[in-house]
Protein backbone atom coordinates (compact mmCIF):
# COMPACT_ATOMS: atom_id res chain seq x y z
CA UNK A 1 0.00 0.00 0.00
CA UNK A 2 1.37 3.28 -0.90
CA UNK A 3 1.28 6.18 0.79
CA UNK A 4 0.87 9.76 -0.51
CA UNK A 5 3.14 12.15 1.13
CA UNK A 6 2.20 15.12 -1.17
CA UNK A 7 -0.04 16.76 0.98
CA UNK A 8 2.37 16.15 4.54
CA UNK A 9 5.11 17.87 2.14
CA UNK A 10 2.88 20.82 0.81
CA UNK A 11 2.22 21.25 4.80
CA UNK A 12 5.81 20.80 5.70
CA UNK A 13 6.25 23.92 3.53
CA UNK A 14 4.31 26.43 5.25
CA UNK A 15 5.39 25.47 8.45
CA UNK A 16 9.41 24.55 8.12
CA UNK A 17 11.84 26.13 10.57
CA UNK A 18 14.78 28.36 9.43
CA UNK A 19 17.30 25.90 11.50
CA UNK A 20 16.08 23.29 8.99
CA UNK A 21 18.15 24.66 6.30
CA UNK A 22 21.13 24.46 8.52
CA UNK A 23 23.55 21.35 8.48
CA UNK A 24 26.02 20.28 11.01
CA UNK A 25 28.69 22.29 9.66
CA UNK A 26 26.57 25.80 10.49
CA UNK A 27 26.14 26.28 7.13
CA UNK A 28 22.92 26.16 4.79
CA UNK A 29 23.65 23.92 1.80
CA UNK A 30 21.19 24.97 -1.08
CA UNK A 31 18.22 23.45 -1.61
CA UNK A 32 19.23 21.98 -5.27
CA UNK A 33 22.10 20.27 -3.69
CA UNK A 34 19.60 18.60 -1.00
CA UNK A 35 17.67 17.82 -3.71
CA UNK A 36 20.29 15.97 -5.74
CA UNK A 37 21.52 14.30 -2.87
CA UNK A 38 17.73 12.64 -2.30
CA UNK A 39 17.81 12.10 -6.23
CA UNK A 40 20.41 10.37 -5.93
CA UNK A 41 19.76 8.36 -3.06
CA UNK A 42 16.34 7.49 -4.73
CA UNK A 43 18.09 6.10 -7.99
CA UNK A 44 20.40 3.97 -5.90
CA UNK A 45 17.63 2.56 -4.23
CA UNK A 46 15.91 1.81 -8.10
CA UNK A 47 18.92 0.47 -9.31
CA UNK A 48 20.12 -1.38 -5.80
CA UNK A 49 16.62 -2.53 -4.44
CA UNK A 50 15.06 -1.98 -0.89
CA UNK A 51 16.16 -4.52 1.76
CA UNK A 52 15.68 -2.89 4.81
CA UNK A 53 18.11 -3.92 7.47
CA UNK A 54 20.23 -2.68 9.78
CA UNK A 55 23.23 -2.44 7.24
CA UNK A 56 21.10 -1.41 4.06
CA UNK A 57 18.96 1.10 5.67
CA UNK A 58 17.60 4.55 4.60
CA UNK A 59 20.52 6.54 6.43
CA UNK A 60 23.23 4.06 4.62
CA UNK A 61 21.23 4.42 0.79
CA UNK A 62 22.31 8.06 1.70
CA UNK A 63 25.84 7.49 3.11
CA UNK A 64 26.16 5.85 -0.20
CA UNK A 65 24.78 8.46 -2.88
CA UNK A 66 27.42 10.85 -0.54
CA UNK A 67 30.01 8.53 -1.70
CA UNK A 68 29.10 8.06 -5.68
CA UNK A 69 30.14 12.09 -5.25
CA UNK A 70 26.62 13.41 -4.16
CA UNK A 71 25.94 15.92 -1.71
CA UNK A 72 28.00 16.06 1.83
CA UNK A 73 27.44 15.64 5.15
CA UNK A 74 25.35 18.37 5.45
CA UNK A 75 22.66 17.94 2.31
CA UNK A 76 22.40 14.68 3.96
CA UNK A 77 21.43 15.73 7.64
CA UNK A 78 18.77 18.54 5.89
CA UNK A 79 17.45 15.96 3.56
CA UNK A 80 16.48 13.84 6.49
CA UNK A 81 15.45 16.13 8.66
CA UNK A 82 12.61 17.04 6.34
CA UNK A 83 11.81 13.63 5.34
CA UNK A 84 11.18 13.23 8.92
CA UNK A 85 8.85 16.68 8.99
CA UNK A 86 7.01 15.16 6.19
CA UNK A 87 6.91 11.87 8.26
CA UNK A 88 5.33 13.53 10.96
CA UNK A 89 2.61 15.59 9.74
CA UNK A 90 1.53 12.49 7.42
CA UNK A 91 1.67 10.23 10.62
CA UNK A 92 0.47 13.33 12.83
CA UNK A 93 3.09 11.93 15.26
CA UNK A 94 5.01 14.55 16.90
CA UNK A 95 8.54 12.08 16.39
CA UNK A 96 8.92 10.33 13.46
CA UNK A 97 12.89 8.48 12.39
CA UNK A 98 13.13 7.67 8.92
CA UNK A 99 15.09 4.38 9.38
CA UNK A 100 12.56 3.14 11.93
CA UNK A 101 9.54 4.10 10.10
CA UNK A 102 11.04 2.75 6.74
CA UNK A 103 11.97 -0.90 8.22
CA UNK A 104 8.57 -1.39 9.63
CA UNK A 105 6.73 -5.00 8.42
CA UNK A 106 5.30 -4.23 4.99
CA UNK A 107 6.53 -0.92 3.80
CA UNK A 108 7.63 -1.06 0.53
CA UNK A 109 10.11 0.53 -1.68
CA UNK A 110 7.50 2.71 -3.58
CA UNK A 111 6.49 4.31 0.19
CA UNK A 112 10.20 4.89 0.39
CA UNK A 113 10.25 6.49 -3.10
CA UNK A 114 7.63 8.62 -2.32
CA UNK A 115 9.01 9.34 0.67
CA UNK A 116 12.38 10.65 -0.41
CA UNK A 117 10.53 12.48 -3.95
CA UNK A 118 8.17 14.89 -1.95
CA UNK A 119 11.14 15.74 0.40
CA UNK A 120 13.50 16.61 -3.01
CA UNK A 121 10.57 18.30 -4.45
CA UNK A 122 10.26 20.04 -1.59
CA UNK A 123 13.72 20.95 -0.88
CA UNK A 124 14.19 22.09 -4.64
CA UNK A 125 10.92 24.38 -4.21
CA UNK A 126 11.61 26.18 -0.87
CA UNK A 127 15.01 25.14 -0.08
CA UNK A 128 18.15 28.47 0.28
CA UNK A 129 18.82 29.39 -3.30
CA UNK A 130 22.42 29.68 -2.72
CA UNK A 131 24.55 27.51 -0.12
CA UNK A 132 26.59 29.54 2.72
CA UNK A 133 26.73 30.90 6.13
Amino acid sequence: MMADFAFAAQAVSFRIPVATWIGVSGERPSGASISAHLTATADLLKLTGWEPTFERDLSAAMRAARANGVGDEDTQVVGRDLMEQILQVHLKAPFAQIDAWAEKPGRDLADVLDLITQAAELAAAYGPVKAGA
